[in-house]
């Protein structure tokens, strides 16, 4: 089974790690440049509070009332700008694993439909073997039916044969018995005929010498 795997790079199409990108370019230029206006006031209230002479007093007293609140306001905004780079980077990085475990869960559950995809492949495979088996077996049996109707049709085709001849047999020595009682009642006939025919001429020959005689 082939399994999907996270590229890195998907969660760019997301826009996250691109959209930190360019937050982190933003804030960086803007913590350079409020960072390089702290650094230009307070090298100017250091030189101003270090100077002597006359315009010294003066000086000071403008690094104190006028560069020192521009000093502090800077600085708040350093802070300000790296509290906000932290928490931008908590929420790009929050947002970067929410949509992490969400494509994960979503890998997952392709892996899951994929897995139930071949198992169902699998079962229609094994179906489509087991149908085809089933198929050979009853051409099978088609074929053995077959074999043994064809077998048990000549064995009833032979003794039909048997009991035709047999009967053509009894039929034959039926008629021969039949024509040989019908010779010997005609021979007895005749030889009763024969008899009777010589009494009678034995009869008149003795009549006639009777007659003779008288």
């Amino acid at each position: 089974m082939t399994t999907c795997k996270v590229d890195n790079n998907i969660y760019s199409d997301f826009h996250y790690d691109k959209l930190r990108n360019q937050n982190l370019k933003k804030i960086k230029k803007l913590y350079e440049s409020t960072l390089n206006k702290y650094n230009t006031e307070y090298r100017d209230y250091l030189e101003k509070v270090s100077q002597d002479g006359d315009d010294s007093v003066d000086n000071k007293e403008y690094a104190e009332n006028q560069l020192v609140p521009k000093i502090k306001e800077l600085n708040e905004q350093l802070i300000f700008i790296k509290s906000k780079l932290k928490n931008s980077n908590d929420d790009t990085d929050r947002n970067i694993i929410k949509q992490k475990n969400l494509i994960e869960s979503e890998t997952d559950l392709v892996d899951q439909q994929e897995r139930e995809i071949n198992l169902i492949n699998s079962e229609i495979k094994q179906t489509s073997v087991d149908a085809k088996g089933k198929s050979n077996e009853i051409t099978e049996n088609i074929g053995r039916n077959k074999n043994s109707f064809y077998k048990h049709l000549g064995y009833i085709l032979l003794i039909v044969i048997l009991l035709l001849g047999l009967a053509y047999l009894i039929y034959r020595v039926v008629n021969l018995s039949n024509g040989k009682r019908g010779n010997n009642s005609n021979n007895g006939n005749n030889g009763n005929n024969g008899n009777n025919g010589n009494n009678g001429n034995n009869g008149n020959n003795g009549n006639n010498g009777n007659n003779n005689n008288n």
